[in-house]
């Protein structure tokens, strides 16, 4: 729980959004822009599905599909299937992010390969997708901040 909170930390306090990276962000986020808060009420509500997706999805995945995949079609062959599916799971959010989310599914089951530890990949998706709400909510105060003045 600990590293969770640390890694949310520091994404947190490297997350700042200004004019030049706004657009830039804005540009990246279209996709899923619909999902990203623009309350602390919602922020409160995304930070708690970012908890359960990565606990949720990094078990689902990594100890159940790929450790079964393991036995039948071997390491590499596992590593696609495993993120294949994965990445189809994020469809919803564009081409981009959906091979996106094949690449980062490739590094986190080689982090899991590795470590054998269910809870350091837990705690890198919980940190991704905390990291993605708060963005999200920080680009949508600057904005209203912008419009105010």
């Amino acid at each position: 729980m600990s590293l969770i909170v640390l890694l949310g930390y520091v994404q947190y306090r490297s997350s700042r959004i200004n004019e030049r990276n706004l657009t830039d962000f804005a540009s990246k986020s279209q996709k899923v822009v619909n999902y990203l808060p623009t309350s602390r009420q919602e922020l409160s509500w995304f930070i708690m599905v970012a908890i359960s997706a990565g606990f949720c999805e990094e078990v689902l995945f990594r100890m159940f599909v790929y450790e079964f995949a393991i036995q039948h079609i071997g390491v590499i062959g596992s590593f696609l299937f495993t993120n294949v599916i994965f990445a189809i799971t994020h469809i919803d959010t564009g081409m981009k992010n959906l091979v996106g989310a094949f690449i980062l599914g490739l590094v986190v089951s080689l982090i899991y390969y590795f470590t054998q530890n269910i809870w350091i990949v837990v705690a890198l998706h919980i940190s991704i997708d905390f990291n993605a709400g708060v963005l999200g909510y920080r680009v949508h105060q600057f904005n209203t901040i912008i419009k105010q003045a």
